[in-house]
């Protein structure tokens, strides 16, 4: 499956990358919000994995995006803040 990830610590999204890449997955990483917006935009991706907060935004906001687009690839979260499990689903996870 070809995944988006997004994160916006350089460490974490090589970490993540490679994670996913060892179960026989293509990602492809991006560090910014607007540079996610464009990759989903031009499409191909099976699944989105968000950070929770970025510089310019959030992680849930770009998931209720995706939701209110009736976006098809489920965006899955993968931390919480402060060390809180966080709720993907509120904002349109799987």
């Amino acid at each position: 499956m070809r995944i988006v990830i997004v994160e916006d610590l350089a460490a974490k999204l090589a970490m993540l990358g490679r994670a996913f890449r060892e179960v026989g997955h293509t990602t492809e990483g991006v560090r910014e919000l607007a540079g996610a917006r464009k990759m989903l935009a031009d499409g191909g991706y099976g699944a989105v994995i968000l950070d929770w907060m970025f510089p310019d935004g959030s992680g849930p906001d770009l998931g209720r995006e995706m939701r209110r687009a009736r976006e098809t690839r489920p965006p899955a979260d993968r931390q919480g803040r402060g060390g809180e499990s966080c709720d993907g689903f509120r904002f349109g996870g799987r």
